[in-house]
């Protein structure tokens, strides 16, 4: 909802805060919508990993230490059988962006080094949901689209 977010963006400018900071690497059009949303109550956003070579971030990541699980993913991307499972370097021969950042899967940290302890969860019930959308053409016109997605529910060990 765009007014619940006006309302924590100027929230965030009462309080103080004049930055944002994301974890968005490629997306040009998600990184305007941001800023665009973030100009709105005069804050400023911050990228970090902004143009990073996502295999080298995921190597990263995992070599830290971090451990996350995929729980969510694109069916026409990411089989069913590897929501649940670890995230990690194996995933690159689904020819996606190894840390999903065009919307391929979504997933949960559950141990790193900024933890006290790792999270033991499960990913149980995986279960498909179809998504119908328009979307805008070069021309202007809309075409219609449908996308299926596999979720998982996380539940505690």
């Amino acid at each position: 909802n765009e007014k619940l977010k006006i309302d924590f963006n100027n929230r965030m400018r009462v309080e103080g805060e004049e930055h944002v900071k994301y974890a968005d690497i490629i997306l040009e059009g998600l990184k305007e919508f941001r800023d665009s949303m973030l100009e709105r109550a005069r804050l400023q956003g911050v990228y970090p990993l902004w143009q990073e070579n996502t295999e080298r971030l995921l190597e990263e990541f995992l070599d830290l230490g971090f451990e996350s699980l995929l729980c969510a993913g694109d069916a026409t991307k990411i089989p069913k059988k590897y929501i649940g499972e670890p995230l990690c370097p194996g995933l690159l021969s689904l020819a996606i962006d190894p840390c999903g950042e065009n919307g391929e899967f979504h997933s949960f940290v559950t141990a790193g080094p900024l933890f006290e302890g790792s999270i033991d969860i499960h990913c149980i019930d995986v279960k498909s949901k179809e998504y119908s959308f328009e979307a805008l053409n070069e021309d202007g016109t809309k075409e219609k689209h449908t996308s299926e997605f596999w979720f998982s529910d996380l539940q505690l060990a």
